[in-house]
């Protein structure tokens, strides 16, 4: 099979799809893990404004709101660095197996080893998972 342009950008456009879906559950454990952290140091915050202000008026004081938010400094400076690793090492791992899946593809269209249906097998049977 005569490999023209077309025939390549079909083909890392059927493998970046897949390879898309990988990347985004990928991502998305570690972001959900800071989501949740997130999501309850603003409530940590939100107690304590309210208790700063129920201060102010058992001592007559006028509660005033500022912008400067010191437990919003907390929520961005923390992290997990060995998860963070592991994700950026999976990440890389999938790119390499993209990579390697449409250079595959391609080398066996090239030789003229790989057939109609047989290119949309290899597409198809190109996998993400562990």
């Amino acid at each position: 099979m005569k490999v023209t342009k077309l025939i390549k950008e079909y083909i890392a456009e059927q493998i970046e799809n897949k390879y898309r879906v990988a990347l985004d559950q990928v991502t998305k454990n570690y972001q959900d893990t800071r989501k949740q952290y997130n999501n309850e140091i603003k409530a940590l915050e939100t107690e304590t404004i309210e208790k700063a202000k129920a201060i102010a008026v058992k001592y007559d004081l006028k509660y005033s709101e500022s912008s400067y938010q010191p437990i919003v400094k907390v929520s961005n400076n923390a992290s997990n660095d060995e998860k963070y690793r592991q994700q950026r090492d999976r990440e890389a791992e999938l790119y390499q197996k993209k990579e390697a899946a449409i250079r595959d593809i391609l080398v066996g269209l090239e030789l003229g080893e790989t057939t109609k249906d047989e290119l949309k097998a290899a597409i198809e049977n190109v996998s993400f998972e562990n």
